[in-house]
């Protein structure tokens, strides 16, 4: 049984690509959430949106090969920050 990912080194399927490309042409806000960045296809979906007018966020242990053109750069772990996001957005907490 194979799993519905795109393993390490394999090619994703054009389709899902020319429509991730064109999704982040249109993006407002593009959120990355622990990647190094490193990684093509997939690294170049940020930068795409961000020159699109896109507003960039990385969420990322370690500074990446973008962070020096994103908006906003957390280098703190993804669940302590989407959960004080979610805390901070909940207008019952606090």
């Amino acid at each position: 049984m194979r799993p519905a990912v795109v393993l390490f080194g394999e090619a994703l399927p054009g389709t899902i690509l020319e429509a991730a490309f064109a999704e982040s042409e249109q993006a407002r806000l593009f959120v990355v959430l622990g990647s190094s960045l490193a990684v093509a296809p997939a690294n170049v979906l940020p930068l795409t949106a961000r020159r699109a007018g896109a507003r960039l966020v990385i969420v990322n242990r370690e500074p990446t090969p973008l962070s020096s053109v994103a908006e906003l750069c957390l280098d703190e772990a993804i669940g302590e920050t989407l959960e004080a996001v979610a805390a901070a957005l909940d207008p019952t907490s606090g």
